[in-house]
């Protein structure tokens, strides 16, 4: 999967080194930004009954440089809280999907916007949008074995992060092939002739006969 990255940016970076004072009142202006998030979930759904004039409104004037076809609606986010979502024309809905299942906590979860605001050592990883994978921060370590390995199933001591669900289902299927690959060659690593021919889909790199089905 790719990410979509704008090509027009400028190049923005300064030679001035970032002074203490600078950064805190950047954590003030943000801190003070976040209170305006909703902090009481909804009691029910609100629909409006008016069209839907901002949302259409945007729809037009993002379409003239941008695609908008699989746009559903614009999200007002700072309105939306918990299992609610609301859109910029004053309806909140009901999500029972979180986005696109994204979000387990729900929206604007009040104890996820405390450790932004209350935690500085979080800028820095926000900003920068780390690539975990090659180039992880100095306190991935202690990250991962405070969260996700602190709540591993028994007997699973590894953990691989991946970027969506449809990779980690991809992941999952490709695991589970090399595990039964690699017990049939009796748990010997692969040899060279399987690490060659399996870039060109061919046996014995590739097996014919092993592969991922589903039925509906």
């Amino acid at each position: 999967m790719f990410r979509q990255v704008p090509v027009f940016l400028r190049n923005s970076f300064t030679k001035r080194p970032l002074a203490s004072r600078s950064v805190l009142q950047s954590s003030l202006r943000f801190a003070q930004s976040v209170v305006k998030l909703p902090t009481q979930e909804y009691d029910a759904p609100i629909v409006q009954h008016s069209p839907a004039s901002t949302d259409k409104a945007l729809r037009t004037e993002l379409s003239e440089f941008y695609k908008t076809n699989e746009i559903q609606f614009f999200v007002d986010y700072e309105k939306s809280i918990g299992n609610y979502i609301a859109d910029v024309d004053g309806n909140v809905y009901l999500d029972l999907f979180q986005s696109i299942a994204s979000l387990a906590l729900g929206y604007n979860h009040p104890k996820m916007v405390e450790a932004l605001t209350n935690n500085p050592d979080n800028y820095a990883l926000i900003v920068n949008r780390p690539a975990l994978a090659c180039l992880p921060p100095k306190q991935w370590c202690d990250t991962l074995r405070n969260s996700l390995m602190s709540v591993a199933p028994s007997g699973l001591d590894h953990v691989q992060l991946m970027m969506c669900g449809t990779c980690a289902n991809e992941n999952a299927f490709k695991m589970a092939i090399i595990n039964h690959a690699y017990r049939k060659r009796g748990c010997k690593p692969p040899t060279e002739e399987d690490l060659v021919s399996c870039l060109q889909h061919q046996e014995p790199g590739t097996p014919s006969n092993l592969g991922i089905i589903a039925f509906e």
